[in-house]
Formats: C-alpha cells, sequence, structure tokens
C-alpha cells in the first residue's frame, strides 16, 4: 500500500473541531509539517485561549507512516502530564490530513534562547534551573518507558525570558529501552557507535562491547536510556558555550578524536569551569554502563557553583577558547571570519567553527504563550479515533509492564 502523502496547503484561516479551532498565522513548518497558532472559539472573547496546531500528511491507515504517527502521538499522550513536556490535547483527522493540538509556548525553543536571545551566558542560576527541567522531563519519560532519542535545543521550548522548559517533539521516541533500529537522532547528538580501539579492547573481554546509535546495524542492540544521557551531555555544552563539542561522535571527527585522546581537550576548545569539564567527562563515558545517571546528574547540576570559565582563567586561555567566549561578549559590528562563521552558523563545532547544516533552525514544533488549561480539553478528537489512541497508549504501557517484569527476574 502506498506511503505518499498530499502536500500541504496553506490553512490560515481554516477552521476545525466543528469550527472550534480557528487556524491563524503560520508559527513554523519543516519536513514534519506545518505548525500554526489556533484560536479556541469557544473561549471568551476577552481573554483568548490559543493552541499550537501542528499540521501533518495523513498516511494510508496500516502503513508504516501511520504507525509511526500513532506511536508518537501515544507515547507524548503518555508523559504529557508532566509539567516540563508539551501538553498534548488531541488529535484530529480529515479525509488527508492530521492536526495535533498542542499548548503553545511564548518563547520558541532552546536554540533560538542560547544562540539569538543569548539569555543563559554566565547566567548560572538561569542556566541551572532550566538544565534541571530537562533532566526531570526526560527522567520521567525514562520512568514511564518513553525514550526520547532526539534531545536537542530544536526540540526544547522555553519561556520568554527561558525560566519555563518544556519538552517536545516525540516522533523519533520509542518506548524500546534496548533498540536495534541505529542512527536515530540528529548527528550532533547522536552517541557514538563501536570505535575502533575500543573493538581491539572488546575482542579480549566479549562481554564489554560498546554500540550505542552510530553502531553497526545487526552487530548489537544499544540502550536509548543511556543514548539520551549523552544527548543530553551535548545540550548542556549548548547551554554553556553555545557550540557543539563535535560534528559526530565517530573517530573519523577530528574534534571527537581528540576528546579520546587529549585528557585536556574541552580546556584546551571550550569556555567552560572545570567543575563543568569533569561533569561533562562523567557523562561522555564511552561506556554506557559507567556513564552518570539523571539522578546523579541532578544532584551534580544542583551543586555546581559556576559552568562558566572565570576571566582570569580566560586570560590564559588558549586562543580557541577566547573566540568561542568573544561570540557571546562582542557586539560583531566588525566580526571576524571566525566569528562571522560562527554567527552564520550557530552551535558550530568547536574544530572549524562551523555548524554543518543549521541544526534544523526552523521550529520543529510550536514557537508560542504556554497558555493555562484548555475550556475543554480532550473533546477535539474523534471518539472512534480517540479510542484508536487510547488502545495504542494501554498497548504500549502493557508493553513496558512485561519489559519490566522481564527485566527484574533476569
Amino acid at each position: 500500500m502506498s506511503q505518499r502523502k498530499i502536500p500541504l496547503p496553506d490553512f490560515r484561516g481554516s477552521f476545525l473541531a466543528n469550527r472550534r479551532l480557528h487556524l491563524l498565522e503560520l508559527l513554523g513548518s519543516g519536513a514534519y509539517g506545518k505548525v500554526y497558532r489556533a484560536l479556541d472559539t469557544a473561549s471568551p472573547a476577552g481573554d483568548p485561549v490559543y493552541y499550537a496546531v501542528k499540521c501533518m500528511s495523513k498516511y494510508e491507515k496500516g502503513t508504516r507512516g501511520d504507525l509511526q504517527q500513532l506511536k508518537e502521538f501515544a507515547l507524548h499522550a503518555k508523559v504529557a502530564v508532566h509539567s516540563n513536556i508539551v501538553t498534548f490535547h488531541d488529535v484530529i483527522y480529515d479525509h488527508a490530513f492530521v492536526y495535533v493540538v498542542l499548548n503553545l509556548c511564548s518563547g520558541g525553543d532552546l536554540h533560538s534562547a542560547i544562540i539569538e536571545k543569548r539569555l543563559f551566558y554566565k547566567n548560572d542560576e538561569l542556566l541551572r534551573a532550566a538544565f534541571l527541567q530537562i533532566i526531570d522531563a526526560v527522567h520521567f519519560c525514562h520512568q514511564q518507558h518513553v525514550f526520547h532519542r532526539d534531545l536537542k535545543p530544536d526540540n526544547i521550548l522555553c519561556s520568554a525570558d527561558g525560566r519555563e522548559i518544556f519538552l517536545a517533539d516525540f516522533g523519533l521516541a520509542t518506548h524500546v529501552d534496548q533498540c536495534e533500529h541505529f542512527g536515530c537522532g540528529s548527528m550532533f547528538y547522536k552517541s557514538p557507535g563501536l570505535l575502533p580501539y575500543v573493538y581491539f579492547i572488546c575482542l579480549l573481554e566479549p562481554t564489554h562491547i560498546y554500540i550505542e546509535c552510530l553502531g553497526e546495524k545487526g552487530r548489537k542492540t544499544y540502550s536509548t536510556q543511556q543514548s539520551d544521557i549523552w544527548s543530553l551531555g551535548v545540550v548542556l555544552v549548548n547551554l554553556i558555550t553555545g557550540r557543539c563539542p563535535w560534528k559526530i561522535a565517530k573517530i573519523e571527527d577530528l574534534s571527537f578524536k581528540s576528546l579520546l585522546h587529549e585528557e585536556g581537550y574541552f580546556r584546551r576548545t571550550l569556555p567552560m569551569s572545570p567543575r563543568a569539564v569533569t561533569l561533562l567527562k562523567r557523562i561522555f563515558q564511552l561506556d554506557p554502563l559507567l556513564r552518570i545517571t539523571l539522578p546523579e546528574l541532578r544532584v551534580e547540576i544542583t551543586k555546581m557553583d559556576t559552568f562558566f570559565i572565570s576571566d582570569a582563567d580566560l586570560l590564559l586561555a588558549d586562543e580557541q577558547v577566547k573566540i568561542v567566549d568573544s561570540y557571546f561578549t562582542s557586539p560583531h559590528c566588525h566580526p571576524t571570519p571566525r566569528q562571522r562563521k560562527m554567527q552564520d552558523h550557530p552551535f558550530a563545532s568547536v574544530d572549524d567553527i562551523v555548524l554543518v547544516p543549521q541544526l534544523d533552525v526552523s521550529p520543529e514544533l510550536e514557537s508560542p504563550p504556554r497558555h493555562r488549561a484548555p475550556c475543554n480539553a480532550a473533546m477535539f478528537t474523534p471518539p472512534r479515533r480517540r479510542a484508536l489512541l487510547t488502545k495504542v497508549v494501554n498497548k504500549l504501557k502493557a508493553i513496558s509492564r512485561i519489559s519490566t517484569t522481564s527485566s527484574r527476574s533476569s
């Protein structure tokens, strides 16, 4: 059966759910579809309620695309009760399209907050509060057997001041904690695959072969939970420095190779405090079993006095560190060539200060106020389809219970 999708039209001015939702301006678009701000027409005229509505093409029933969409909706709905996860209100279907009703988030995504607004630079309190909320959201997902697999600033929304954080976009999420589908996620944030020198050591101790989401397909499963923790480490580097530590966690990447062979790699390349560097080493453990846990990470973030390099240490730092730091401190009226590259390519990897393509800067979900609760939540979906969505959620819950039981007994 064909999975071909119908091109998305301009939905501005359209009404959904028996005219309950009025789609207004376009907030963002991408490969996933289009996102619009939508007015709840049942809300008071003097105190209107708005949503974000994600519009996507509808797959033929029973196809792989249709099942993948249902899985995304079910996993998101399962964890949406958490205060740091974008609220999932409903799914609406018509003859050709799917509309996902979500809360609005006024501040846009974390990518813009870091690079354009520069909210977190030298603001330890705000950075700590934001990252703790991200940890809490991801930890809750893991407790519910939901593993995101695409953690990055583009998929994390925030309030305008950066004080409220909301995890979004569960398009690659899974309920499987040991996954055999390699390559999921965005290049900068994927955990590493089987490294040559690690493989040599593993020949002597076969029980310690470490393959993660960049590993070779068919060789071994990888832990989606541990892979999420690795991705959080890259997000933390983004928050502190506005950079990515490497383009891809493979031995072929010069930056990542330097991390493996050079003890002072972070100190030589990025403006971070010694304690932040020490913590990152625990996050970027090649052996997933030795990687820091989320509860441990939360404790360390809470105790961190500062994430940023001191002014005194910056004066003595390598030129690379000063160049990265200057992105946040200089007005860029007359930028150097390297600063210009950093402006054109935010979140560049540290060796070349170029992002290879620009981190999917188009909002991957909604971009506007995490308003209050809806007038009448979960009233948009046709009953038959809502029942199917409930069935999918219950099935995933059952699978999660079976997985938990078997892991305890083994």
